[in-house]
């Protein structure tokens, strides 16, 4: 959430057997657009929505583009084990004790 805030992308990918590679983007821009081009998923969110996602309890941004429909959601703490727990995701809000 940080890296897409402050430098307005965030960027991943998965490796699969095969060398095969899916990778995927959000991009703080003007419009909210989606493509998958090249094994490439891009998915463009208002900047001013962004910020708002960013700065608020607000869990997810969920539209449609066309035929698609678009969601992209906050990453929280897991609960399960503590090697699970991803010191940059946010406080899970079904934690009692944050």
């Amino acid at each position: 959430m940080a890296s897409l805030a402050d430098k307005g992308v965030v960027e991943c990918a998965i490796r699969f057997p095969g060398n095969q590679i899916l990778r995927y983007s959000v991009v703080a821009r003007d419009d909210l657009g989606v493509t998958y081009l090249n094994d490439s998923i891009r998915v463009e969110l208002p900047a001013a929505l962004v910020k708002r996602w960013n700065e608020t309890n607000q869990v997810s941004i969920e539209a449609t583009v066309g035929d698609t429909h678009v969601l992209v959601e906050k990453d929280f703490k897991c609960l399960h084990s503590e090697q699970d727990r991803d010191p940059d995701a946010f406080p899970n809000p079904t934690e009692r004790n944050q």
